[in-house]
């Protein structure tokens, strides 16, 4: 885990979010729990860089990609699904694209929704077994994860 330097940016955020400002608890244990479908959150939303990365990683042009692995909700690239867990998770319950994975995955538990003291104590402890650990996430490193979604896009 990369922690980073604190900056004005950083610190002006951290003073308004007392719910995660000494850190979290988190650690990923690799279980597949987070691509499964759980009350609602059942689509992986692809970036044109995700887009881009994964066709790359899969050896496909682009087209093909979109084709074979995603579909349009709305105005939204998502991945499609296969019943219950993502297309990628594989039947060992490991990411078939872990070098590759969307940022939407790279960066779970830490998304702007799940950022408030509610839905992390019901929704994420509930379906994430790695929010039930010692090991602290430092606040510097969440908004960094924060940052790289809102970068995306």
């Amino acid at each position: 885990m990369v922690v980073v330097a604190e900056t004005k940016k950083t610190q002006k955020t951290l003073n308004k979010s007392s719910f995660y400002a000494q850190g979290l608890p988190f650690c990923c244990t690799a279980c597949g729990e987070c691509c499964s479908n759980h009350s609602g959150y059942d689509f992986v939303f692809l970036t044109p860089k995700d887009i881009s990365n994964l066709a790359n990683f899969l050896e496909l042009p682009e087209e093909d990609f979109l084709r074979a692995y995603t579909r349009e909700d709305v105005s939204d690239v998502v991945l499609k699904d296969k019943g219950e867990a993502c297309i990628f998770l594989g039947k060992n319950g490991r990411c078939q694209i872990y070098e590759a994975r969307p940022v939407q995955c790279r960066t779970f538990p830490f998304w702007p929704e799940n950022m408030n003291e509610k839905v992390w104590n019901h929704e994420i402890k509930r379906d994430c077994p790695g929010v039930h650990t010692d090991h602290i996430v430092p606040a510097t490193t969440i908004e960094e994860l924060l940052s790289l979604q809102t970068d995306q896009k």
